[in-house]
């Protein structure tokens, strides 16, 4: 079979309008929703680049803004406590006691383990919330409830030494009555105390006295053999000083009594001796 020239050239038409047509479906549709895809990208893209456009203009201000607040930051985080044991409500009432203007006794004293705080914080620019960069500190809150005897003025003395001391604290709440038998308050509170852990800070415990824990040898049959022998064998100066006194007058008291008997006897003869010369003359 041969095929005209003049059909050739038709099949070569036809085989060209196929091509255009798979074309169109295949690589030009194609790309065309690439094409769209892309313009909805370059959108996207253009309202961001429009933000730090924004920032950028703004970036002097906000490394000042964040150098302030880092600043602010460290200053709050120093102002509390970067650790906590049992001993520092201890202490920290003892030391309470001890202060003269507070003249509180504590009656009892109730301690609780230290409860984690949730501290959330969003910062939002414009139209932008900024995602606030996490570190590694944590904030706890330690409850502390005791009782106490104290008078009125010390009740307020002891309220100025509650924010007078370091430390982060807040009075919860109290409660205050008259005792007929003291002439005092009694009362309760709630402390609430506050620390933060993780900071670049370091935690100094509470500074507990020294304090007596026994002796060695209980009996102290050694000790007081040694007391007594120094007993007896030193007398201070002092004491040797007063006995000589003690001596001296006993020996100033006699020879005065003495004194005193012998011229009384004297008198006593001379009024005899006149007595029987008298009786004689008259005789």
């Amino acid at each position: 079979m041969t095929i005209s020239k003049k059909d050739k050239q038709l099949l070569v038409v036809v085989a060209g309008v196929l091509l255009i047509i798979l074309t169109y479906f295949y690589v030009f549709t194609n790309f065309q929703e690439k094409t769209e895809l892309l313009k909805t990208e370059n959108t996207t893209l253009q309202t961001e680049v429009s933000k730090l456009e924004l920032l950028n203009t703004q970036k002097d201000t906000f490394l000042a803004k964040t150098e302030e607040y880092n600043t602010e930051i460290k200053k709050i985080q120093a102002s509390y406590d970067k650790g906590y044991t049992l001993e520092d409500d201890i202490m920290y009432l003892a030391e309470a006691e001890d202060s003269q203007t507070n003249d509180i006794t504590v009656g009892y004293l109730n301690m609780a383990t230290p409860t984690p705080m949730e501290v959330v914080a969003t910062t939002t620019v414009g139209e932008m919330d900024l995602v606030p960069v996490m570190d590694n500190t944590a904030m706890f809150m330690v409850p502390l409830d005791f009782g106490f005897d104290i008078s009125y003025e010390g009740f307020k003395n002891f309220i100025r030494y509650l924010y007078a001391t370091g430390g982060r604290k807040n009075v919860n709440s109290f409660n205050l009555s008259f005792n007929s038998e003291t002439g005092k308050l009694s009362g309760t509170m709630l402390l609430n105390r506050y620390f933060i852990a993780g900071t670049d800070g370091i935690y100094e415990p509470a500074i507990i006295p020294d304090q007596g824990t026994g002796v060695d040898n209980i009996f102290r049959t050694s000790e007081r053999q040694l007391e007594e022998t120094q007993q007896e064998d030193n007398i201070s100066p002092e004491t040797e000083e007063e006995t000589v006194v003690e001596t001296d007058a006993t020996e100033e008291t006699g020879t005065v009594a003495e004194t005193d008997e012998v011229e009384e006897t004297d008198a006593v003869m001379e009024e005899v001796q006149t007595d029987v010369e008298e009786t004689t003359e008259t005789e």
